[in-house]
């Protein structure tokens, strides 16, 4: 690990030393087969997913409606 000063070389002791950054690890990238399978798999969900035509008819939307409804939000 690197180290970095504050103030001038010659007069600072090794405990003078302050710890400015530390390393990040590198992301891990796919590379060939495993990209080939991930890209496969991500075009697949594309494909099969069958979204919603009107989200206000979307369970979730109609109970967040109702419980905004309640609350005297709406």
């Amino acid at each position: 690990m690197h180290r970095l000063c504050l103030g001038e070389k010659t007069s600072m002791k090794m405990k003078d030393y302050i710890t400015m950054a530390t390393a990040i690890k590198a992301i891990p990238t796919l590379k060939g087969k495993e990209a080939r399978e991930f890209l496969r798999h991500a075009e697949e969900a594309e494909r099969n997913y069958k979204g919603t035509n009107n989200r206000d008819d979307h369970s979730f939307c109609q109970m967040a409606h109702a419980i905004l409804s309640k609350a005297g939000m709406l």
